[in-house]
Order: C-alpha cells, then sequence, then structure tokens
C-alpha cells in the first residue's frame, strides 16, 4: 500500500514538474501560477505521506529548485512590467504637460 502511494505521488510530481518546466521555458505566467497551485496541492499529500521514499525525496528537491527558478523569473518579469508601466507614465506626464502649455 506504501509502495503504492509512492508511487502515485512520484507520478502526480514528475507530471507537475514538466508542467512547471514547460511554462517557465515558455514564459506563460498564467500557466506557472496554474502549476504553483498543483505544487502546493501536492505538497500537501506530500505531507501526509509519512515515509516517503528517497526518489521521492529526491524528486521533491529537483521540483523545489525548479520552483525557485520559476520565482526568480516571475520577479524579474515583474520587474520589467514595472519599468514599462514607470517609463509609460512618465510619457503621460511629459504629454500631460504640453497639453497645459498649449492651453496657456
Amino acid at each position: 500500500m506504501q509502495q503504492e502511494i509512492d508511487r502515485k505521488l512520484q507520478e502526480q510530481l514528475v507530471a507537475t514538474y514538466l508542467k512547471l518546466a514547460e511554462a517557465l521555458a515558455a514564459q506563460d505566467w498564467e500557466e506557472i501560477g496554474k502549476v504553483n497551485v498543483q505544487v502546493n496541492e501536492w505538497l500537501l499529500k506530500m505531507e501526509e505521506h509519512k515515509e516517503p521514499s528517497e526518489s521521492l525525496i529526491q524528486l521533491k528537491r529537483q521540483l523545489h529548485r525548479l520552483h525557485g527558478s520559476a520565482l526568480d523569473a516571475c520577479v524579474d518579469e515583474c520587474e520589467k512590467l514595472r519599468r514599462s508601466l514607470l517609463t509609460q507614465l512618465e510619457y503621460a506626464e511629459g504629454r500631460s504637460a504640453y497639453t497645459r502649455v498649449d492651453m496657456l
């Protein structure tokens, strides 16, 4: 019974890992968010599994590293978006200044 649970968890983990790797490679931020929910669900299942096998623990470590990379990539993307929005705000302020001057 324990081995069957372990095998199912491994299958779920590998599937989650592959989805996350694919979404990260495609920079599909929405999909990364969905996979993040799956990672959380998987970790909750893992908590219930009292004695995971060494291979399951190793897979968990690999997912943890990939998940960290995905988080870093999301932070980088948020920073790019922040800078882009600031630039747009600066352009809007410039256009607004021209409008005010033209009204004088």
